[in-house]
């Protein structure tokens, strides 16, 4: 009888990587990489895991339970406290973002978070339409690092929507799957990036990479987190990277591209698969790169003259539904017909229409 007890007692024990109370304890870890084993663990076990969340008072806890929830209002704030986990290493803020991002954003209502990025005055960095929808580029975190000379990447997610317009409601709009990366939204000195940057990282290993003495300047940059096969090795991050290099004067550029992998933190099979100089076409002038850009960026005289409050209507239903005190409005997609032109009427504030 006593051995059947222990031969139960042992069926009914929690296999240590599905017990959300051992990689809970694992969130307060000294060490990043058992830190963020345990974020993934336990954001992969999902609903299974917010019960031992909910009794815990951790924040990491408290992020990881408003993640499964899918709590879209908590975005900002904890993409902020994985700016602050991270500690400068941006392979871990770039991986830590793109579990976020698509645990809040995947599939989701596209209307409450474009609320979210517009009180939090989220500047929008490019738009463009495919034949899988709208594409709308946002900086979350600007500036998500900065090196010791005032370099600043800054934290961008790419918004894959794909409207439903309809004639009498408000268009239905889901987001795809979001892509996050990291943009070096200014030129920046190589020599202090090298500075900034530990060599242990991808990015740092990248900026380190032996290059001819004349390229001085990192015109752009931006890392990628590429997250196939994440599901199988959640802690095995691969990334790639473009990076852009000038002369401090010249036209001359030099464009590479890496690859590679950070496996349970240690970098792996690091790589660079292109390396191309670029030379100034015949009869152009030379130019100088400016290092020092000033910290507010320039907008258009279309973006000037867009109000705050401006709303989208991809459908005849948006027109009918949208409030009517909003004094921008910009139609978008081929859901409205000039015959529902008439429905603008109804907006009698109205200073800003964009077609």
């Amino acid at each position: 009888m006593l051995h059947l007890v222990v031969f139960l007692g042992a069926l009914l024990q929690i296999p240590q990587d599905e017990d959300p109370a051992h990689w809970i304890k694992l969130l307060a870890s000294d060490k990043s990489v058992e830190r963020d084993e345990a974020f993934i663990r336990l954001l992969k076990l999902g609903e299974k895991a917010a019960p031992a969340l909910t009794g815990s008072k951790g924040v990491a806890a408290q992020d990881l339970l408003a993640l499964i929830e899918r709590r879209q209002e908590k975005l900002l704030e904890i993409l902020g406290r994985a700016r602050d986990e991270a500690r400068g290493d941006l392979d871990r803020l770039l991986w830590r973002a793109h579990h976020i991002c698509v645990a809040l954003c995947e599939e989701r209502e596209w209307n409450p978070v474009k609320a979210i990025l517009d009180r939090a005055k989220c500047p929008e960095r490019g738009r463009s339409r495919s034949r899988d929808g709208l594409k709308l580029t946002y900086a979350l975190l600007a500036p998500a690092w900065t090196s010791k000379a005032g370099a600043r990447f800054e934290l961008q997610l790419e918004f894959s929507i794909d409207p439903a317009p309809s004639a009498d409601e408000a268009s239905r709009i889901l987001m795809g799957d979001p892509a996050v990366e990291l943009v070096l939204w200014s030129g920046a000195p190589l020599a202090d990036l090298r500075e900034s940057l530990s060599k242990d990282t991808f990015l740092g290993a990248s900026v380190h990479e032996p290059v001819d003495a004349e390229f001085t300047l990192v015109r752009s940059a931006s890392l990628h987190y590429r997250s196939w096969g994440a599901q199988d090795a959640p802690m095995s991050w691969e990334f790639w990277l473009w990076i852009y290099l000038k002369p401090t004067i010249g036209a001359k550029e030099l464009t590479r591209r890496f690859e590679g992998w950070r496996v349970s933190g240690e970098l792996k099979d690091f790589r660079m698969d292109k390396s191309e100089v670029f030379e100034p076409s015949r009869g152009s002038q030379g130019s100088v790169s400016r290092i020092d850009p000033p910290q507010v960026q320039e907008t258009s005289d279309l973006d000037r003259l867009k109000p705050p409050n401006c709303q989208t209507a991809y459908g005849p239903g948006d027109l009918k539904t949208l409030p009517a005190d909003i004094t921008g409005l910009v139609l978008s997609g081929e859901g409205i017909l000039q015959r529902d032109f008439n429905r603008i009427s109804r907006f009698t504030s109205l200073k800003y229409l964009e077609l």
